[in-house]
């Protein structure tokens, strides 16, 4: 009698545990599943990165040492570690000294003027990141080459207005450039491009451009873009 007592206690407490157990199961699923959904809520409440793959901008340029140029420029990058690049640039070319000429009108006499001339640029290039694995930090260092177009256009006097096209002689030709390109990315939200661009120039013309038929020579630009 007491052997089957102390069975049927045994047998009892096994029933609660197991039943116990069965109460406990659900409660912990319901708890991770619950748990789950509140993360996977999160992560779609975070702001995706935005990615931008395109910029354009203006520089200002010192060429040759001793001219200033303005232009545009347009970038957008390709596939890691390439970029693309067309830029439209303006350099004046100016004198200090004065010229003497004979004037028909004036009866044969001397009159003086000076000269001027502007450089109208247009470059397609190609940039190389130099430091691929680090390309996703602010700064960006490229090595870049490029060719285009170049036409010069010269002035009998500092006037370049359209009215005295009509005493000015054209010339053009292409050039092409290589040089080392330094990126950075600034804002708060990294959509403002810094830019510092050390080229140097192969420019040369069939005819003389003030007086000189080869302007090759180093440039440096500085510039700043939107990225979008």
């Amino acid at each position: 009698m007491k052997r089957r007592l102390v069975n049927i206690i045994l047998v009892s407490e096994l029933i609660l545990t197991t039943v116990s157990l069965a109460q406990e199961k659900p409660l912990s699923e319901a708890f991770r599943k619950s748990t789950v959904e509140e993360t996977d809520a999160v992560r779609v409440r975070l702001p995706k990165p935005r990615v931008f793959n395109s910029a354009a901008g203006i520089y200002l340029g010192v060429f040759y040492g001793q001219f200033l140029g303005l232009g545009g420029r347009f970038n957008h990058w390709l596939q890691k570690p390439f970029s693309f690049e067309a830029d439209f640039g303006i350099v004046s070319i100016t004198e200090d000294r004065l010229y003497l000429t004979q004037d028909p009108y004036l009866y044969g006499n001397y009159v003086s003027y000076e000269r001027s001339a502007v450089l109208f640029q247009f470059y397609l290039g190609a940039n190389k990141c130099l430091f691929s694995k680090d390309s996703n930090s602010n700064f960006r260092f490229y090595f870049t080459i490029g060719l285009g177009p170049v036409l010069g256009v010269e002035y009998t006097d500092r006037n370049t207005s359209p009215r005295s096209l009509h005493y000015s002689r054209t010339i053009w030709t292409f050039s092409e450039f290589t040089g080392i390109k330094v990126d950075y990315v600034a804002g708060t939200r990294g959509q403002l491009l810094l830019n510092l661009d050390i080229r140097y120039y192969l420019l040369r013309f069939r005819q003389s451009i003030m007086d000189k038929k080869n302007y090759d020579g180093l440039v440096v630009m500085f510039g700043f873009a939107r990225m979008f």
